[in-house]
């Protein structure tokens, strides 16, 4: 049952990628009906419209006005450029709330929206967004990190529980800190991914496929996360102090592919340093890995 403070809510969003299009169609399954989606592109806009199953495709920034709940979904750089277009060109209804979805930013990044008579607040699903499809199978029970004014967050904590999530107030100081971590857990662990990929193409036997059997390997390590945590689901060479295991990766890499060196060198000291943190790698082995990896 949709909740009473979003029972008369009709939502509007601006920008048509992927997390506007994921949101949209899950907010419109759980029972919020949706007017419009404003992009610069009205072919995006249209597909949008299409996967959500509803609303009025346009590059009208006053549609804006068709709806009480206006969430601009746009790419960060854009952000304050779309807040002030809507807000100079639509006349919001009384009682709007606008939020944006930028994980970075407080509510504040959107303030001409406040000027023009809404509430305003932030709303970030703490998920990765591969396709619209994939970031609505995701949604439920991720957290939704949630601040802005008195009036918005009642309404996007709502929100965020309709759509299976888990909403969490955050202050807007801790914006940045709460998305760099975020961006480091999820984009690093694919960078790091990619960086296993070209090492092991090196490899004869795998260089067909070298990510088919890595593959195998990342679902192990997911599952030691979920089940034991980060201190404890830590595996290697590092956390063990094997210093041979550590300077024979070194010395291949410099023979053959020494361009992947400094990568290498610099996932080496992330996982250095959580080896100490767990408190499974003493200092003084620590020191000895570090002259290795810096060639000393």
């Amino acid at each position: 049952m949709t909740p009473k403070n979003l029972q008369d809510r009709r939502l509007v969003i601006v920008g048509a990628g992927v997390v506007g299009r994921a949101l949209g169609k899950a907010s419109r399954e759980a029972g919020i009906p949706v007017a419009a989606v404003v992009s610069r592109s009205l072919n995006r806009a249209r597909a949008a419209c299409r996967f959500i199953g509803e609303g009025e495709p346009t590059t009208d920034p006053a549609a804006a006005g068709t709806g009480n709940l206006l969430m601009l979904a746009t790419i960060d750089r854009v952000l304050d450029w779309a807040a002030h277009r809507v807000a100079d060109a639509a006349e919001l209804p009384k009682g709007t709330v606008a939020f944006h979805c930028s994980g970075a930013f407080p509510g504040e990044a959107i303030a001409p929206l406040r000027e023009a008579g809404a509430a305003v607040g932030s709303f970030h699903p703490l998920q990765t967004f591969a396709s619209p499809e994939e970031g609505m199978l995701l949604l439920p029970g991720s957290s939704f990190a949630i601040e802005g004014d008195r009036k918005a967050v009642p309404i996007l904590t709502s929100l965020a529980r309709i759509v299976g999530g888990r909403p969490i107030r955050i202050g807007a100081d801790d914006k940045a800190m709460y998305h760099a971590a975020a961006a480091v857990t999820s984009n690093c662990l694919v960078a790091v991914a990619h960086l296993g990929t070209h090492m092991l193409g090196s490899v004869d036997a795998f260089s067909k496929d070298p990510f088919t059997p890595l593959r195998a390997l990342l679902r192990g390590t997911l599952r030691n996360l979920e089940r034991l945590g980060p201190d404890e689901a830590l595996t290697g060479p590092i956390v063990r102090g094997d210093l041979e295991t550590v300077r024979e990766h070194v010395s291949a890499l410099k023979k053959s592919h020494r361009r992947l060196l400094p990568s290498y060198r610099l996932a080496a000291r992330v996982t250095l340093q959580a080896a100490v943190a767990s408190g499974r790698l003493d200092r003084r082995m620590a020191k000895k890995i570090e002259k290795i990896l810096d060639g000393t």
